[in-house]
């Protein structure tokens, strides 16, 4: 049987939906670090050595004081670093974004978690016949018992899959600290209420380690887990540089609070999940939050179009909703798809137009033949010719 694989899981954030709440934390991540059996012992004297050089021996958590401090970021980059570069693992996580779900069942803090620990661990299942998990005890002992049952019920060890799972402290098993850590930071990447200045930094440091990550609800399909490495959805480097490096340079050239607001949450998004719509839902409140204005669905509409007439493609999908910027040629080609599908309908109408008064002035009046609409006749002109005949 191949080697086991430990399982190491914590959370950042809370169940809370209460979307009124000025205070509330907009996503929800489970998080886990995975690492082989073998590496047990060089995995909890690493906990200690790291403790030891940046937290007097304290426990890693990414609450603490030293880690939570804002004027030192600096320290969380430091301990991020180390778990990254010296342990042998491989970091899962599933980014919740609460301020888009709807179901009243998951209001109640035992479902809410007990439903997402189910959808995060069928994830990892997916990769191990071998495994145990250890997650962070959050509520009490009987719920864990009741969790513990309900995974196992949903997953249950078979001949060919050897699964364990258990609900516990970080003082029983201290790795799970390395989770917390790990959470609280991609918190401060994801979470579009808690996401910090420099989350670029934090992001280059994990990312060699992350399983490219989770995100419920998908932006079109609210039943299902977004994935954005599907066979079907490639980046092209050159197009998703192209397009990075031209909104970046808008964004130093704009003075524009607010379409700098949104560009950068596309650019953020373009990173860390480039194929993910971001909704007009997520996109205003983070335009208030930033500049202070309380913009509608039609502003917003109009500000996308101000960026896209300076140049940046922001696409939006086929009978999907939400915004995001180009990363492929695929992209590239909905983004002209679109505009087809409107340009050519209303160049038909023009033509109909043009025939109804050629033919009832008996062509004494043709409106395309006047100078000032004389562009339009030529796009119609090459319209109809055979080799162009697009509909």
């Amino acid at each position: 049987m191949e080697e086991r694989i430990l399982i190491f899981g914590d959370e950042f954030g809370t169940h809370s939906l209460n979307k009124a709440d000025p205070q509330l934390i907009s996503h929800f991540i489970y998080t886990a670090v995975a690492i082989k059996e073998s590496n047990l012992q060089n995995a909890l004297s690493l906990r200690d050595e790291i403790s030891k050089r940046y937290l007097f021996s304290q426990k890693l958590k990414s609450s603490s004081k030293a880690l939570s401090d804002k004027n030192n970021f600096q320290k969380r980059l430091d301990v991020v670093k180390a778990i990254c570069d010296e342990l042998d693992c491989v970091i899962y996580c599933l980014i919740v974004d609460k301020l888009n779900l709807e179901s009243e069942g998951l209001k109640f803090k035992e479902i809410f978690y007990k439903f997402f620990q189910r959808i995060f661990l069928e994830q990892i299942a997916k990769n191990y016949n071998n495994y145990s998990v250890f997650m962070h005890n959050i509520i009490s002992d009987e719920y864990a018992n009741g969790m513990q049952k309900y995974l196992q019920k949903k997953n249950p060890s078979t001949l060919f899959n050897e699964y364990t799972y258990k609900m516990c402290t970080d003082d029983e098993e201290p790795l799970i600290q390395f989770a917390d850590v790990l959470s609280g930071s991609l918190g401060r990447i994801f979470s579009s209420s808690n996401k910090h200045q420099r989350w670029e930094e934090l992001y280059d440091i994990i990312s060699p380690k992350l399983i490219k990550p989770l995100i419920y609800p998908n932006s079109s399909q609210n039943n299902i887990v977004y994935e954005n490495d599907k066979n079907d959805e490639k980046i092209d480097e050159e197009i998703y540089r192209i397009v990075q490096n031209d909104g970046e340079a808008l964004l130093n050239e704009s003075s524009d609070r607010t379409l700098n607001s949104i560009l950068e949450h596309l650019l953020f998004y373009q990173k860390i999940a480039p194929f993910k719509l971001v909704e007009t839902y997520e996109l205003i409140p983070i335009v208030f939050r930033n500049t202070g204005e309380k913009i509608s669905s039609e502003q917003l509409r109009r500000y996308i179009r101000d960026i896209r007439y300076k140049g940046i493609m922001v696409v939006t999908l086929r009978g999907k909703s939400g915004y995001k910027l180009a990363s492929s040629k695929a992209d590239i080609l909905n983004y002209f798809s679109h505009y087809m599908k409107y340009v050519l309908p209303m160049l038909h109408k023009v033509e109909i137009a043009n025939n109804i008064f050629k033919g009832k002035t008996t062509g004494d009046f043709i409106p395309l033949d006047e100078r000032e609409v004389n562009v339009l006749k030529r796009l119609i002109d090459n319209l109809n010719k055979p080799e162009m005949d697009l509909l």
